[in-house]
């Protein structure tokens, strides 16, 4: 017996006809809210319409389409999509928690089916995590800590929190609108998930960028035989500007970010479980991003591409390569390649055993120029291992550029700008610069850089007791959760040897901040210690 049947189409592939609810074997009203209650007891054609909508809009912005069709069947009140781009299908219990939330919204206070209650938690998580621009979200977390709603509350829906919807398995080709740090940007993603999904079991997530000319077609399939085995779910996108090589710009480093963001609200992905790969091009932009944001990955796999040392093209990011110690690495590299190239990653390898690395090697091939051999690595037994540390004990960060100075629980908010360069200039008298070779102009150039750069190393020795050197810093924050500081919510912070006494108030405004941008329930810091 089909109840119910929704029709909707896209114009010019963008804005939807006006949506006509059609109602094919009508039955009375008492007989539908029995078909119904096996999603939620008591929905009726009314509710159940304007549960539609809001799942209708969840589509759109996740798919960038409507849904062909969307049908609530049968006395067990499965609710299906068919037709592209929507999911392929779910059955009540995939939808259960999602129908409940929006019904929640419309109960009390006084509105409508589908609109947001202001003192539902879980549903305002919900439109904070997905409000566009990172200067929305951390408005909206300022409106929302000052409503009534404690921060233990809060703390309970953030556990909780996970997709509205989980997204469908198989292969898929959608663009979607992402954040490109500047405004939304349409970008295709070549998408490849588990045929069968647990939606209580998440994910792993690769994300694999691309070479130079070519696009994220095809990028899932290098991954494929990996992915099923671990599982994990492979989103490629592709370059939708300039496809000329790796530009080392923000607009690449945050449109990556945003891909790994999008996948996160469209999947059960373990925020723990994140690898960042990418082939020439991007393999590039896997060195420079993960530098950069080294606390968001739990892997790297770079294949033909490394960082880099150039200064005045923003590319010297080799002074930053510390940052990646904790991470495991397997690097993927022909030996005959660009001779620069290979130089830089093992310079880059042995900065990092000198750093501690345990877990980050350099694999060339000897006959290979710009090429490797992916097989030489079993993917699935490492993979299986590595896993982030939302809250490590010991944080070392470089950095030299506004707005990059964030690793997990340490930022450095001012740089001794009298010695802080981001590009230094480099000058060296000509005595000293003519009788050096390659290798030691290399190494001085390196030192050079290194002088300009900040260094922070911060560990938490015991709860309420953090021990902080740094080089070149003016200013931090320390974000810390209740086990950080001691039962008395106190910390004692050392600061290179000088101890500093506070009490930070557990503040629900530094909760949702970090978690509208993060949604990262391993990790929820609400109290905030600014130094000096």
């Amino acid at each position: 017996m089909l109840v119910y049947i929704r029709e909707a189409h896209a114009i010019d592939g963008a804005m939807p006809n006006p949506r006509v609810p059609l109602v094919e074997d009508p039955i009375d009203d008492g007989e539908r809210r029995e078909v119904a209650s096996k999603c939620v007891q008591g929905l009726g054609l009314d509710e159940f319409t304007a549960v539609v909508d809001r799942i209708d809009d969840a589509t759109n912005r996740a798919y960038g389409a409507w849904p062909d069709r969307l049908c609530l069947v049968g006395k067990d009140g499965r609710i299906a999509y068919a037709g592209r781009p929507g999911p392929a299908g779910f059955a009540p219990d995939e939808l259960e928690a999602a129908i409940a939330i929006e019904l929640a919204r419309g109960e009390e206070g006084g509105g409508q089916a589908g609109e947001p209650k202001t003192d539902d938690p879980a549903a305002l998580l919900h439109e904070l995590v997905d409000l566009a621009a990172p200067k929305e979200r951390a408005a909206r977390a300022k409106e929302l800590a000052a409503l009534p709603i404690d921060v233990d509350t809060w703390i309970g829906a953030m556990r909780a929190f996970a997709p509205l919807v989980a997204a469908s398995p198989g292969r898929a080709r959608p663009t979607v609108p992402l954040w490109n740090g500047e405004a939304m940007e349409d970008t295709e993603l070549w998408i490849l998930a588990p045929e069968t999904i647990d939606p209580q079991q998440p994910l792993a997530l690769i994300l694999q960028a691309h070479g130079t000319g070519a696009s994220g077609e095809g990028q899932p399939e290098i991954w494929r035989e990996v992915a099923r085995a671990w599982p994990a779910v492979i989103v490629a996108p592709s370059e939708s500007g300039a496809n000329d090589g790796y530009r080392y710009s923000d607009r690449e480093r945050e449109l990556t970010l945003s891909a790994m963001r999008w996948a996160r609200r469209q999947w059960r992905v373990d925020p723990d479980r994140i690898v960042l790969s990418g082939i020439s091009r991007g393999g590039h932009l896997t060195w420079d991003l993960a530098s950069r944001r080294p606390d968001r990955f739990a892997a790297l796999a770079p294949m033909i591409g490394g960082p880099r040392r150039n200064p005045g093209q923003a590319q010297n990011n080799l002074r930053y390569v510390e940052n990646l110690a904790p991470i495991p690495i397997r690097d993927l590299q022909g030996a005959q390649d660009d001779p620069r190239l290979v130089a830089n990653l093992r310079i880059a390898f042995q900065r990092l055993r000198d750093a501690g690395a345990r877990d980050a090697k350099l694999i060339e091939f000897e006959a290979l120029g710009h090429g490797f051999e992916f097989g030489a690595v079993d993917w699935v037994e490492w993979l299986s291992g590595v896993r982030r540390d939302p809250r490590p004990e010991r944080v070392v960060l470089r950095a030299a550029r506004a707005g990059e100075g964030r690793s997990s629980w340490c930022e450095i908010l001012a740089y001794d700008t009298s010695k802080v360069r981001e590009e230094p200039a480099l000058s060296f008298p000509a005595a000293e610069w003519e009788p050096l070779d390659e290798t030691a102009r290399r190494a001085k150039v390196q030192r050079l850089l290194d002088d300009c750069t900040a260094r922070l190393d911060a560990r938490w020795e015991a709860p309420g007791r953090i021990r902080i050197d740094t080089l070149l810093v003016k200013k931090l924050r320390l974000l810390l959760d209740d086990a950080m500081c001691d039962e008395k919510g106190q910390v004692v912070v050392v600061w290179n040897g000088k101890e500093y006494r506070r009490t930070p108030r557990r503040d629900a405004q530094v909760l949702l901040a970090e978690f509208a941008e993060r949604f990262d329930p391993g990790f929820l810091p609400l109290r905030s210690v600014v130094l000096p």
